[in-house]
Parts: structure tokens; C-alpha cells; sequence
């Protein structure tokens, strides 16, 4: 049976089986299988739908929400929450692409845009708002009067990532937003709540408990530790190295990658990693992962950065120029751990390792994206003394052991060699950060005192084509 009938099979309409065939899809993955059809029967208000990262969920929801757009072209036919602006904005390129055929209109309002190309964007009665909780809150508390009738006629409700959106840190925004499209004062016809996670969090089964989805449908494919095995094959080594030398260890992979003199029997680590198309360093903070950023290019290997306190613009660019390969290292916050579809990373580097076992699958789950679910790809965790603990609780949370990474070990010698070097380079670079912020620091002060405001990028998404606050 061929992709054409394997998804009309599950209620597509013809053009849009064709943009399927376009994209490559070849046939529906289970997600989409259950998600679609039931989401089209619309005999549910609520569906919770947990799938595995890069199971297809994005176009689970997108397929039967664009099925029902075409046949019923309302403006405000759906809005999509994302926890952050790189998911929003990459949701809103699928849509895009899935919507070719027909004149999608998408209102893209997320933090770090322009407020009142965004506020033009809404009066123009869009088909979809796709946004983060915050700059949709705070736009529905400065328009509450035009924006909470639109709202109001929605057909559906997302929550991407919704174990992210469902804890405290949206708490406020997306109970005004929710209020505003539940109003029923307003409201005239019914509307789907849809909610997309890779697990379900406690959060999410705490209101299943307490009745308030006591009625959803529930798609849990989740289960059978399928989370923990999504990166099953994952190449899982650990090096074990005192804190202060971390910075040396790390600039031995990312710039040697390593000897390429494996042996004839078989790859060593290191010569496999001399076959990484992308990597992304894993940090716990925005300042670490300046630092460490700005050391290495310093040290001649131009990396990318990408954390939560960019600007707007500069993340988006930094994540076109990783995914077009520009620029093969990336360093990061976790901000690049959920949701972003990055294709062709093959290594993934903890330089911190995460509290949370579950943001520790998350990371290294992004080697397995783009070739199937159980994709291969190597991951390395550089563990200090005092990470030994959660290196325990994250092998029992696998049920998994993670090996010593013994070719590379045994190389201390070579590193110690390039220790001071990158020691120096680190000192360097802690001085350009804090030349760079006090230029920063200045530059706003005298826009300030001209009455001008910080520059942040435009979203046009018109309707050719296809970040929180």
C-alpha cells in the first residue's frame, strides 16, 4: 500500500496526501495513525497524545487541523502554544509547508518580535496563531476587547510540549489565554483541546486523576519505556575528568575529533568521531554557555551559541546556519533540547550534566532525529566528582550503564599539553564578555536616553509562506 492510500486511509483529503508525497513522507507513523483520525471524529473536547521526540507529532495534530481548515476556511480556525520561540517558529515552517496548496494565513506572535507587526498580524484575521504564552498574554491584556472575540471562535486548542506549558512557569498566561477562548459569553460552537507530549508529566496526570480530563481520549505511546528506548542505540560513553579540566577535554574532541588512526578492526571512538556531521555541547546556563562559546572561538573553532538571553533574531540565525551546516558545533542551554528538529547531528556533548534524567534523554535524543526513531549517534558526558551521583540516577532511569570512554582516557597526557593554552584562552575570553556587556550595557542606556527601543527581528509570515515572553 503506498503513503497516498496508507493516509487517506486515515481521513486526508487527496491534496493534501500529495503535499505528503512531497515531503517524503512515505507512510504515517504511529502517532499520526492514532492521532488523526481521532482527532477528525472529534467525538473528544480533549486528546492527550504522548509520543516519543521525532515521532511526527507536529504533523499528528497539523494533517486533521488543516483537513478541517480547507473545508471550512474560518479565520481563527486554531491557535498552537509552544513553550518557546524556536518551536513556535519551527512549527510554523510546518505549517507552512503542509498548507502550500492552499492560502494559509498564519499569525507567528512570540516574544523577541516586533509588537505591533504582531498586533497587524491578528487584525488580519489569520487562520492560525501560533505563539508563545507570554506574548499572546500580553496581547490579549492590552487588546482584551478585539482579541478575546477572536479567540472565542477557535475550532482548536494545542499544546505543544504541554508538560512544559502545564507547569508554573506558564501558569498565569495560560490561564488568561484558556479563559479567553473557554468564554461563554462568547463562545458559540464547541472547540478541541489537543496536547502533545513526548511523556505525560506528573502535572498532566494529576489532572487526569482530578477529573478535569476525565473525559479525554487518551494516545499514550509512551509506555513500554519507549522514552528510554527511542535512544536505545545511542553510542553512550561518559570520561570522568576533574572540573577545572573539563575545558581541555572538550577542546580535544571538538578539535581533533579525535585520531583518526583507528584500528583496522573496527572504528575506535576516536575515529568515529572524525565522522560527526554536527555537534551540540549541552551547558546548564546562559553565562556558561557564553564562556565556553567565546573560549573556543578564541581557540580558532568558531562555534555557534544559542541560549535563552539572544536576541530573537540572532538565536533564529543561529539555528538556520547549525541546521544548514554552516557551522557543524553548537553550544547550548537546554533551550535546544526539546522539540527543535536539527537533522544530522551525530555527536552530542554534556559538558554539565543535566539534574533531571529525563532532560538527559531529551539532549542526546537529538542524534536520533531524521533517519528514524532508533537512529545511532554517540553521546559523551564529561563527569566531574560531584556529577557522579546523577551520571547513577540517570543509568538507573535507563536501566542502562554508561561506559567509560577509555581510547580518550587514555590520551590525558596529550590534553594536558593544550591545558594551558585553553586555560589562557578562557581568561581571554572572560574579558571580552565583560567588554562586551558594558558596550551592551551602553549602547542601551543611550537608546533609552533618545527615546528609541532595542531592535529585535520581524516576523512576516504571509501567506505564501510560513518564540516564550
Amino acid at each position: 500500500m503506498g503513503a497516498a492510500d496508507e493516509f487517506g486511509d486515515l481521513g486526508l483529503p487527496s491534496w493534501l496526501r500529495a503535499v505528503c508525497r512531497g515531503l517524503n513522507m512515505r507512510q504515517p507513523t504511529r502517532i499520526q495513525k492514532e492521532a488523526i483520525p481521532t482527532i477528525l471524529q472529534a467525538r473528544h473536547k480533549t486528546i492527550l497524545c504522548a509520543a516519543a521526540t521525532g515521532s511526527g507529532k507536529t504533523a499528528a495534530y497539523a494533517l486533521p487541523i488543516l483537513t478541517t481548515l480547507r473545508s471550512d476556511p474560518r479565520a481563527f480556525h486554531a491557535v498552537i502554544l509552544s513553550p518557546t520561540r524556536e518551536l513556535a517558529v519551527q512549527i510554523a515552517e510546518h505549517f507552512q509547508a503542509f498548507g502550500a496548496p492552499i492560502s494559509l494565513r498564519i499569525a507567528l506572535v512570540i516574544g523577541g518580535g516586533d509588537l505591533v507587526e504582531q498586533q497587524q498580524q491578528l487584525a488580519k484575521a489569520p487562520h492560525l496563531i501560533i505563539a508563545t504564552p507570554g506574548r499572546l498574554g500580553a496581547l490579549l491584556r492590552a487588546e482584551n476587547e478585539e482579541l478575546c472575540p477572536s479567540l472565542s471562535r477557535l475550532r482548536y486548542v494545542v499544546l505543544d510540549e504541554a508538560d512544559e506549558l502545564l507547569t508554573k512557569a506558564f501558569e498565569t498566561e495560560l490561564g488568561d489565554i484558556m479563559k479567553a477562548i473557554s468564554n461563554p459569553e462568547m463562545r458559540t460552537t464547541e472547540y478541541q483541546t489537543l496536547l502533545f507530549s513526548a511523556t505525560f508529566s506528573d502535572q498532566i496526570k494529576l489532572l487526569q486523576q482530578s477529573g478535569f480530563l476525565k473525559n479525554a481520549a487518551v494516545i499514550d505511546l509512551s509506555d513500554e519505556n519507549a522514552f528510554v528506548q527511542n535512544v536505545s542505540t545511542i553510542q553512550q560513553n561518559y570520561l570522568l575528568v576533574p572540573q577545572r579540566v573539563k575545558d581541555a577535554y572538550l577542546f580535544f574532541i571538538l578539535s581533533r575529533h579525535l585520531d583518526s588512526e583507528g584500528k583496522s578492526s573496527g572504528k575506535s571512538m576516536s575515529r568515529s568521531l572524525a565522522d560527526s556531521k554536527s555537534t551540540i555541547v549541552f551547558v546548564s546556563t546562559c553565562s556558561a554557555c557564553e564562556l565556553i562559546a567565546t573560549t573556543l572561538q578564541i581557540l580558532q573553532l568558531s562555534p555557534l551559541r544559542l541560549h535563552s538571553q539572544m536576541r530573537q533574531s540572532e538565536r533564529l540565525r543561529t539555528i538556520q546556519l547549525f541546521r544548514n551546516g554552516n557551522q557543524p558545533i553548537l553550544i547550548a542551554t537546554d533551550l535546544a533540547a526539546r522539540g527543535l528538529d536539527v537533522p544530522r547531528v551525530s555527536l552530542v556533548i554534556n559538558y554539565d550534566i543535566p539534574s533531571s534524567s529525563a532532560t538527559y534523554i531529551h539532549r542526546i535524543g537529538r542524534t536520533a532525529r531524521g533517519v528514524g526513531l532508533q537512529a545511532t549517534g554517540k553521546s559523551i558526558s564529561l563527569v566531574s566528582e560531584r556529577d557522579i551521583d546523577r551520571v547513577k540516577a540517570i543509568e538507573n532511569y535507563m536501566n542502562r550503564e554508561i561506559l567509560p570512554l577509555d581510547d580518550i582516557a587514555n590520551k590525558e597526557h596529550v590534553v594536558m599539553e593544550e591545558l594551558g593554552a585553553v586555560l589562557k584562552a578562557k581568561a581571554i575570553a572572560r574579558l571580552k564578555i565583560i567588554e562586551r556587556q558594558s558596550k551592551d550595557g551602553a549602547n542601551e542606556g543611550l537608546k533609552r536616553r533618545k527615546g528609541g527601543v532595542s531592535s529585535a527581528s520581524r516576523f512576516t509570515v504571509s501567506s505564501k509562506r510560513a518564540s516564550p515572553e
